[in-house]
């Protein structure tokens, strides 16, 4: 089983993006094949989205509640 790494960024807030990703049908993959704009990588299938949950997240020293989803995502090989 692989795990995704996380590492620490320090960089200052207005210099993180403000969109990480965003999903595409995999019947639209194919009109990006040309375009620019979008780095396109397809990384597995949208298994599931939970529903918002609150969770504590630490940041810069201090702990604090945010609101998120889980998002999992399938690699089928």
């Amino acid at each position: 089983m692989e795990f995704t790494k996380v590492e620490h960024l320090k960089v200052g807030l207005p210099t993180f993006p403000q969109e990480i990703f965003s999903f595409l049908a995999l019947e639209n993959v194919g009109t990006r094949k040309n375009d620019a704009t979008y780095y396109t990588a397809v990384i597995g299938r949208l298994n599931s989205v939970s529903n918002v949950v609150t969770k504590s997240v630490e940041e810069f020293d201090k702990s604090s509640d945010v609101l998120m989803r889980e998002i999992i995502i399938e690699n089928e090989r």
